[in-house]
């Protein structure tokens, strides 16, 4: 039985809903590093939900401290 289910994947589609961005510019923050690279399951594409939301939380931080 299951006992650990902490981790959720999602694809790029609900990523991006996710984090309140479009599918494209979530895609785009994958590409330049902004955000975590994809995980392979067979043919999928996913994303650890928890990871997506890290690193916008990193991001943010960062941004505050350089204004």
């Amino acid at each position: 039985m299951f006992t650990d289910v902490s981790k959720a994947y999602v694809g790029a589609a609900d990523g991006a809903k996710l984090l309140g961005i479009s599918r494209s510019g979530f895609l785009k923050f994958v590409k330049i590093g902004r955000l975590p690279r994809p995980t392979r399951l067979g043919r999928r594409v996913l994303w650890d939900a928890s990871e997506l939301v890290s690193a916008l939380r990193q991001h943010g931080k960062s941004k505050g401290a350089n204004q």
